[in-house]
C-alpha cells in the first residue's frame, strides 16, 4: 500500500473523531443550558411560593389582632409564632380608631398589611365590634 493511501485513510478518521467531538460539545452544552434554565424556574417557584405564604400569614396575623383588639381595646399588639416563619402585629391609634400592621416573615420573603378599622362599643364601654375602614397590601 502507498503512503499517500495511507494517509487519505488516516484523515477520514480524524475528521469521523472531529465531527463526534464538536456534536458532542454542542449536545452538552444544551444540556446544561437547559439545566440551569430548569432549575432558576424552580427558585423562581420557590420565591413566589415564599411570598404569597408570608402574604397570607400577614392576613391570617390581622385577623387576629382584629380578634384580640375585639377582646382588649387596650392591645397593642405582639409576635404570633406560625410553623415556617413569623408575624409581628402593631396596633396603633386611640379611641374608636386604630391601625393594625401585621408583619410576616417567611424564609428572606417579608410582607406587610396595614388595616384601618373603628371599634364600637356599647354603653359599658365594653367593645361589640370590630368595622373594617380599609386594608392595603404593602
Amino acid at each position: 500500500m502507498k503512503i499517500s493511501n495511507m494517509l487519505k485513510q488516516d484523515q477520514k478518521g480524524y475528521l469521523g473523531v472531529i465531527t463526534v467531538l464538536i456534536v458532542s460539545a454542542i449536545t452538552v452544552t444544551a444540556a446544561v443550558t437547559i439545566t440551569f434554565l430548569g432549575i432558576n424556574q424552580m427558585l423562581y417557584g420557590l420565591a413566589l411560593d415564599q411570598s404569597e405564604v408570608a402574604l397570607q400569614m400577614a392576613d391570617g396575623c390581622a385577623e387576629e389582632g382584629y380578634y384580640r383588639l375585639k377582646s382588649d381595646p387596650a392591645y397593642t399588639g405582639g409576635t404570633v409564632p406560625y410553623s415556617g416563619g413569623t408575624c409581628t402585629i402593631t396596633v396603633s391609634g386611640g379611641g374608636s380608631t386604630r391601625t393594625i400592621a401585621a408583619t410576616a416573615t417567611v424564609g428572606s420573603y417579608t410582607r406587610t398589611v396595614d388595616s384601618d378599622l373603628s371599634l364600637e362599643t356599647n354603653v359599658d364601654t365594653t367593645t361589640e365590634g370590630v368595622d373594617l375602614t380599609s386594608w392595603e397590601e404593602m
